[in-house]
């Protein structure tokens, strides 16, 4: 199978530069995309392992030590002045009661 490229008819949504000596040839943009997705990844991978080689020690783990013991006390509410002494409640009447009548 033979491929051949031949230059495409420029239109409206062509994004030809007018120059064709800058323009990349048509089957390079993808390589040269993919190179630079390519390069692009590798530096990230790379700075990433300069962190990791060059990062600071982290601190030693010690044993836990006992948090200190809090005592807490409650005390009463302060003490309020007493009211007046108030009058006793009436007492509720009681009906007299009648007399037996007397037998006869």
């Amino acid at each position: 199978m033979s491929l051949y490229f031949l230059p495409g008819v420029p239109g409206p949504g062509d994004s030809r530069m007018p120059i064709d000596a800058v323009n990349i040839a048509d089957a390079w943009r993808r390589q040269v995309g993919v190179a630079m997705a390519a390069a692009l990844a590798a530096m990230l991978h790379g700075g990433i392992l300069l962190w990791f080689l060059n990062r600071p020690e982290p601190l030693p783990v010690t044993e836990a030590t006992p948090l200190p013991m809090i005592d807490i006390a409650l005390s009463a509410p302060p003490a309020s002045p007493l009211p007046a002494a108030a009058p006793p409640p009436p007492q509720p009447v009681q009906p007299e009661k009648k007399p037996d009548p007397a037998p006869v």
